[in-house]
């Protein structure tokens, strides 16, 4: 997660042609309305998509230790009480085929206003110049801009690890609404996991992107062609997901697999499994489902663990 909002403070290394200065205004001024469709300025080509209401989870117990959570793991930001200001954050991966090299990186905030931007957008104490042209939002600085989109009030959306994508293709995504709404499988799944404050949804043809992205710390889940997931947070955090194997066999595979990883907790999944209370795997046909409860003091063992792992895989 780290990697991801740092992108937002980097700094490319061309200055912005023509640059246009805010009308302070109409700068925040509603583009495209208020719509709160948390799917909305997702491309139709995201493959893989989290979702996390923070909004939402500061309302439970766990709302205190989410934000300091997110600020140590944001540490290089420095957003300390600004972080409060952020109500959810989605994003989105997507990719053709098999170029992962390819890959789109979505990422969609909502909460914060054009100054809370540009408040965390400082480098060596310095604020950047804001410049917008419509929805398209450049924050200057001596040596280089950064590009975002400002579609509606308190929304931002950019491309991670591009300081200065195409505007052409920022101005596409604010256009296009939600198109992932027209795709009846996606949606289908969507409708699943919605409920979470967190979720997750992966359409994993078509190559391995758990693989890719988890080994060695979740083997017992290659092969799966789709994930999707919710975390529902409450007195206890509740974690329900649903892996789509390509048949029958592979799924029972899979759990005895999980089972196993369960009982000697030989990977991620398996000792977060072993960790907590109630835990069930089992299969449906193709599906296997996974589900588990953590309570308080599980919740911070299970952090640890996910520490553990990440940082083994680092390595």
């Amino acid at each position: 997660m780290r990697s991801i909002l740092v992108a937002l403070v980097c700094v490319s290394c061309s200055a912005p042609k023509n640059p246009q200065p805010v009308d302070n205004d109409k700068a925040g001024g509603k583009q495209a309305g208020t719509s709160g469709d948390v799917l909305r300025y997702l491309p139709a080509s995201s493959n893989g998509i989290i979702h996390a209401d923070l909004a939402a989870i500061r309302a439970t117990p766990f709302g205190v230790r989410a934000d300091a959570f997110l600020n140590e793991t944001l540490a290089d930001l420095a957003l300390g009480d600004r972080i409060a200001k952020v109500a959810s954050i989605t994003y989105a991966l997507g990719w053709d085929g098999s170029q992962f090299t390819q890959a789109h990186h979505v990422m969609v905030v909502r909460g914060p206003t054009l100054d809370d931007v540009r408040d965390a957008l400082v480098i060596d104490g310095k604020k950047p110049r804001m410049e917008r042209d419509g929805a398209i939002v450049r924050a200057v600085y001596d040596d280089g801009s950064l590009t975002f989109a400002y579609p509606e009030e308190r929304v931002i959306l950019f491309f991670m690890f591009e300081a200065t994508p195409p505007v052409e293709s920022l101005r596409k995504l604010v256009a296009d609404g939600a198109p992932l709404r027209k795709n009846p499988d996606f949606m289908a799944r969507f409708d699943k996991v919605s409920a979470g404050q967190v979720w997750t949804i992966a359409n994993i043809d078509p190559f391995d992107l758990v693989g890719l992205l988890a080994s060695p710390a979740l083997p017992a889940l290659f092969g799966v062609r789709a994930a999707y997931a919710r975390i529902q947070v409450g007195q206890q955090v509740e974690v329900w997901s649903q892996h789509v194997a390509p048949d029958r066999k592979t799924a029972a595979e899979l759990v005895k697999n999980t089972r196993r990883d369960q009982a000697d907790s030989h990977t991620l999944l398996g000792e977060l499994l072993a960790n907590s209370t109630g835990p069930q795997v089992d299969a449906d046909a193709e599906v296997v489902r996974v589900a588990f409860t953590l309570t308080d003091r599980q919740v911070t063992t299970g952090r640890e663990i996910w520490a553990r792992w990440f940082q083994r895989a680092g390595k």
